[in-house]
């Protein structure tokens, strides 16, 4: 089983890249038994999603002030 700490590492990650079998199934089962760890990753889905409405991409990890901003109007909206 795996801690808090490297469950929310492996939300974050998921979001940008695959993650293999092996620790996804690790996951789903912290996600299992953990509360705040589902909650987390259920937060992170939402706002991943209103990234890609904002239609933001990631190259380097990095958010132009100008994506913030369009960021922060879906936000608004879906509020």
């Amino acid at each position: 089983m795996i801690n808090c700490e490297k469950a929310g590492q492996l939300i974050e990650q998921k979001e940008f890249e695959k993650i293999g079998w092996f620790r996804k199934r690790k996951l789903k089962l912290h996600l299992k038994v953990c509360k705040m760890c589902r909650k987390y990753d259920e937060d992170n889905i939402v706002l991943s999603k209103i990234i890609r409405m904002a239609g933001v991409q990631f190259s380097d990890r990095q958010i132009s002030a100008e994506d913030k901003e369009r960021i922060k109007a879906h936000l608004t909206n879906h509020l």
